[in-house]
């Protein structure tokens, strides 16, 4: 999963923190009076510090109740503090009536810097309970309050707009959410430089907005900035170091570049296992990531060793009913799936849709991704009215949250065509994709590689359809744009090529059709000399396992 930095007033890295799990026990005394504010500062300081978030929640309950004006600038930060905390362990509920006690506080005797920090506390938590439009909206208030108060030099003003960014780009607007990162990357210059945390932290965020469109070069770039201001600002990694790393090992995993993917996976592990006393949520996020790209480059046994040992330690530290549950149980499918092992690859995509159902609910998209993994079992097993069945339930989800022009919606319908090629309805599938790709083509741009497998999906109906002068055609635009593609991979770009090959051949051309076939030998061949065998490696957990 690509990790994003919510941006916080008061305590940035506490955006990356994750607490204890709630019930677990204090591991100190708990102040059963008022303390000093000065005391409670070093106490406060000291368990942040420590890793110990579960002492600092409790402490700064304890100073809320403590204050003498419940209305007061103090009771706001503090509330806002303790919402951070909460937002940072997905005590999603908790910290919203945190931001929401604020900001109510605030409207007695406005602030303008506090009203835009509340607002801009319960836009990102709106965003993260995908609440989009609700967030935007919330965000869009504390900027025109700033804006309205004259505060164009507060840092917080740039970092408003990168979340409202994060919100603009998860609705699929992604022109729209381009622009913005610009607009904050040019207010948080002239507030805080280009060298500064806040600058580093929206690189975070944009670079997954190169990500999601396919511009993996670019998300390394931006990553690889944000990852080189913070290695400046510390002296030893911090967990924003662990986050820009782990996003760069899935932009290096998206580019076929799997070693230094795997570097950079198990040095964000790393950080983290160093400076947490106990394994948090986005460690378990990058366990997966690494089990994830050890299925991919053929080391099924390690992959399943991992996400058994991190679904075991997720089960102890969040219970059974956690969204990161779901999500090891959808891997666990995935590998068993890989395997031919469809029986048990349903049994596990039907645990972590029950999973999702009590989590997220069943309007969720996370729970539309293991419909569509279950659908993928059904169209395998030949079972292809069924798949599509399951795949319709998935879009239609998709649909209510993301409206009609998104990326997903595109993917969602890709599936759907594919299973009228397969129940050989070649028109049908023809029609859909050409409506998948003009959503690609509006959402990614008409150069994507995603623009460019669906072409080869629209080429290969046509051929089986005997339509050779529209294969051609589909098969000549989709080629040279796969090659200029920072995704591209040899073996499907040879396997292209024999395709174009054999379309050419009906066509007569016999010498074009030659010269694509040597194109894909030549592939084969470079493919082959390039190749190395997988050496083994430890699991994820073995060079360093936190004490539990």
């Amino acid at each position: 999963m690509f990790q994003r930095e919510s941006i916080c007033r008061f305590c940035l890295s506490l955006c990356t923190i994750v607490l204890l799990p709630a019930g677990a026990c204090w591991g100190f005394d708990p102040p059963n009076t008022c303390v000093p504010q000065p005391v409670l500062h070093k106490q406060l300081s000291e368990a942040l510090l420590a890793g110990d978030r579960n002492k600092a929640r409790v402490l700064l309950t304890s100073a809320i109740g403590c204050m003498p004006d419940p209305n007061g600038v103090d009771q706001v930060e503090m509330l806002n503090q303790l919402g951070e905390l909460n937002e940072a362990d997905s005590r999603l509920t908790d910290a919203e009536g945190n931001y929401q006690r604020a900001l109510d506080i605030n409207k007695k005797s406005p602030r303008p810097l506090d009203m835009a920090t509340s607002l801009n506390n319960l836009g990102t938590i709106a965003e993260k309970r995908g609440r989009y439009a609700e967030s935007e909206k919330l965000l869009r208030q504390a900027y025109s309050i700033l804006e309205g108060a004259q505060v164009q030099d507060s840092p917080m003003l740039g970092q408003i707009t990168s979340n409202l960014a994060v919100s603009v780009q998860k609705q699929g607007r992604y022109r729209e959410a381009r622009s913005l990162y610009d607009q904050a990357f040019s207010l948080l210059r002239k507030s805080s430089g280009d060298n500064s945390k806040p600058f580093a932290l929206a690189l975070i965020n944009a670079a997954l907005l190169s990500y999601e469109t396919g511009h993996f070069e670019e998300a390394l770039t931006k990553n690889g900035k944000a990852l080189h201001i913070l290695n400046a600002l510390a002296g030893a990694p911090s967990l924003d170091n662990a986050v820009t790393l782990n996003n760069l090992g899935l932009t290096y995993f998206q580019l076929g570049r799997y070693t230094e993917a795997e570097n950079a996976f198990r040095q964000s592990l790393a950080i983290r296992t160093k400076l947490m006393s106990r394994i948090d949520s986005e460690a378990i996020e990058t366990v997966n990531n690494i089990a994830v790209l050890e299925r991919r480059t053929g080391r099924g046994g390690a992959a399943e060793q991992d996400t058994q040992h991190a679904l075991q330690l997720a089960e102890k530290e969040l219970g059974l009913e956690h969204p990161l549950i779901a999500t090891l149980l959808n891997t666990q499918g995935l590998i068993a799936a890989s395997e031919h092992d469809f029986r048990r690859a349903t049994e596990l995509y039907q645990k972590a849709a029950a999973v999702w159902l009590k989590t997220v609910g069943p309007d969720d998209p996370k729970y539309a991704a293991t419909l569509s993994n279950l659908a993928q079992v059904q169209s395998r097993k030949g079972h292809y009215k069924k798949a599509q069945q399951d795949y319709e339930q998935a879009l239609r989800i998709d649909s209510a949250r993301y409206g009609t022009q998104h990326p997903q919606i595109a993917t969602d319908l890709s599936n759907i065509a594919a299973q009228y090629y397969f129940q050989k309805h070649d028109e049908e599938a023809i029609e859909l994709y050409r409506r998948v790709e003009a959503i690609q083509e509006q959402t990614l741009g008409p150069e994507s590689v995603e623009v460019a497998r669906t072409l080869h999906n629209v080429a290969v109906a046509q051929l089986r359809s005997k339509d050779f002068d529209g294969a051609e055609r589909s098969y000549r635009r989709a080629i040279p744009m796969f090659q200029k593609s920072e995704a591209r991979e040899g073996a499907i770009l040879s396997q292209w090529l024999s395709e174009y090959a054999t379309v050419l051949r009906h066509q007569k051309r016999f010498g074009e059709a030659e010269q694509a076939d040597v194109q894909a030998v030549r592939i084969q061949v470079r493919r082959a000399i390039e190749a190395k065998p997988n050496s083994a490696t430890p699991g994820a957990f073995a060079s360093a396992t936190p004490s539990t």
